[in-house]
């Protein structure tokens, strides 16, 4: 449909910072911006309702879709929409400063590029199918996160599967007989 569409599933608690995107949506539109983007949020929590009095703050009604809880084929559908997942945007706000969630895990093994506040753990700090933010209160900047969309996009256009060297990479970093089998070979 010609946008830009995001994705985050969570328990939906302060430190996933979700705010702080909707903010940057909210900023980007009333500054003039015209690009299409659509954020979807899966998930409940003690934040739901400041998520939701954001979006109408902001006038991002219909940008901004709330699915409340999913799980199996219903969660599928909306993953199968997702251009980029957005991992935890307020670990500062636990005093964490590193990506490291089983948030991430999912998305990845989905083949989602991610925003995320710090490298993602399991993949090299120049991966390029991750887009890094700063670990603070400042809002999302939406032109950034368009030009990580556009730079996707061309990485698919040039016959790049994306979602695939994701997936595989998830697979080979993340993967629970891997994971055990690096930590015997530390002992």
């Amino acid at each position: 449909d010609g946008a830009l569409h995001l994705i985050a599933v969570a328990g939906l608690a302060p430190w996933h910072g979700y705010d702080r995107l909707l903010v940057g949506m909210g900023e980007y539109y009333q500054n003039g911006g015209t690009r299409e983007a659509v954020f979807h949020l899966v998930g409940d929590g003690s934040e739901l309702p400041l998520y939701k009095k954001l979006a109408a703050e902001y006038g991002l009604e219909s940008r901004v879709r709330f699915y409340g809880f999913l799980s199996g084929d219903p969660l599928t559908e909306v993953y199968n929409r997702a251009d980029i997942a957005v991992s935890c945007l307020g670990m500062y706000r636990k005093g964490m400063n590193r990506e490291s969630s089983l948030k991430i895990r999912e998305y990845s093994a989905r083949g989602l590029p991610a925003i995320a506040v710090s490298p993602i753990d399991i993949f090299p700090p120049d991966w390029p199918y991750q887009m890094i933010v700063p670990n603070d209160d400042t809002p999302i900047d939406m032109q950034k996160v368009f030009a990580f969309g556009d730079a996707l996009q061309k990485l698919r256009k040039e016959g790049m599967c994306v979602e695939r060297i994701i997936r595989e990479k998830a697979r080979d970093k993340a993967e629970m007989k891997n994971t055990i089998r690096e930590m015997a070979e530390a002992f």
